[in-house]
């Protein structure tokens, strides 16, 4: 291969269009019940490690704008529409005895439709070994893995 043809392949590699495409940008709702904050901070940390996760605080106003504050099918397709957002996590956490649980529900950004829904135990401060693979292995995966619709494509473009 020639000495032109390496920096071309090296250069369409590192290329920032090349890199966000693999990417999904992805917003993390508020989380409810005890320790719902440290629970959000961990999974956030967890989900940043390959995707973008936009701020809170940015959907948060752009669903207020759009009249979409409240967590339902539409009103999640018209702000991750406008966000360009490709999934949304929320979740509940809840006390059992001396841990807690989160359930997390991923939605897709282009349907605002339940694309999937898992469990992870909780100490209350950070997510164990056990709890990690799980929102590595398939909450992560599970947004790597969603793909938009034709349509959201062609608007993107």
């Amino acid at each position: 291969m020639t000495y032109a043809m390496r920096l071309l392949v090296l250069l369409v590699l590192l290329s920032p269009s090349a890199y966000a495409e693999a990417r999904k940008r992805v917003v993390v709702l508020a989380l409810e019940g005890p320790k719902a904050d440290a629970a959000r901070t961990e999974v956030v940390r967890l989900i940043k490690r390959q995707h973008a996760v936009i701020k809170k605080g940015l959907w948060e106003r752009a669903a207020k704008s759009k009249s979409a504050a409240k967590i339902d099918p539409k009103a999640i397709k018209r702000t991750a529409r406008e966000m360009e957002v490709d999934a949304i996590v929320s979740g509940t956490v809840e006390k059992l005895k001396s841990t807690y649980r989160v359930r997390f529900q991923v939605r897709s950004g282009d349907t605002g439709e339940i694309i999937g829904q898992l469990r992870a135990a909780f100490d209350g401060s950070s997510f164990d070994r056990t709890a990690r693979a799980v929102i590595r292995d398939d909450l992560v995966d599970l947004i790597s893995n969603h793909r938009p619709s034709k349509a959201k494509n062609a608007r993107r473009r």
